[in-house]
């Protein structure tokens, strides 16, 4: 009966009944935060799990579209867009005109030139030709290194990577092409400044 006579005296100290009147409040308030902080830990779980599917539906949405995209390609498209783009076309313009006038004779430096500018054009070879049932890869070797300038080479670049430089912008029906080694080295002497260009590529085309 002791703790009957605690309690009692316990009672007669307002303070302590209220302490025992709202402990069970207490106890409910703490079940409640726990039961907040769960269900906060799963929604923000679930917002993560709904982030990574639609991230997972975007790659698959553009590597689908990606692949829809480079099905689409001409086989020809380096010979084309690549090996026809006249390198330096300003300065072989004017040595044209040049040439024309009687006293160009006197200048054979400049026929030189001219001939030059006139072979300045991208070749490549084909080497290690890697086929599987879905992707062709073929290395894309230059022959011997040209000189542009940078409009050439910004030119050359776009077409390259498909993305848009200046005022040019991605050809259609391009494989999807790498650069696999590129070595720019300026010429000194020359004004405009030109650069010598050596580029590797690696062609990769998509079949279904």
């Amino acid at each position: 009966m002791r703790w009957i006579e605690k309690l009692g005296r316990y009672a007669e100290k307002p303070m302590y009944l209220v302490l025992l009147a709202l402990f069970p409040l207490f106890c409910i308030l703490f079940y409640l935060s726990l039961q907040f902080h769960n269900l906060k830990d799963i929604s923000q779980q679930f917002q993560q799990i709904q982030q990574k599917i639609v991230l997972s539906h975007e790659v698959r949405m553009k590597k689908k579209q990606f692949l829809k995209e480079k099905k689409s390609f001409d086989p020809y498209f380096i010979n084309k867009e690549l090996e026809n783009i006249h390198f330096l076309s300003q300065e072989f313009s004017e040595l044209q005109k040049i040439l024309h006038h009687p006293i160009s004779g006197c200048l054979p430096h400049l026929k030189t030139r001219f001939d030059f500018l006139n072979e300045n054009c991208l070749h490549f070879k084909e080497e290690k030709i890697q086929v599987s049932p879905l992707v062709k890869e073929t290395e894309e070797i230059q022959m011997k290194p040209i000189e542009v300038d940078v409009n050439d080479l910004q030119k050359l670049l776009s077409r390259i990577e498909g993305v848009e430089i200046a005022d040019n912008v991605p050809l259609p029906l391009s494989p999807q092409l790498f650069i696999t080694k590129f070595h720019l080295e300026r010429k000194q002497k020359e004004s405009p400044q030109t650069y010598l260009l050596k580029v590797h590529l690696l062609k990769r085309e998509f079949h279904d």
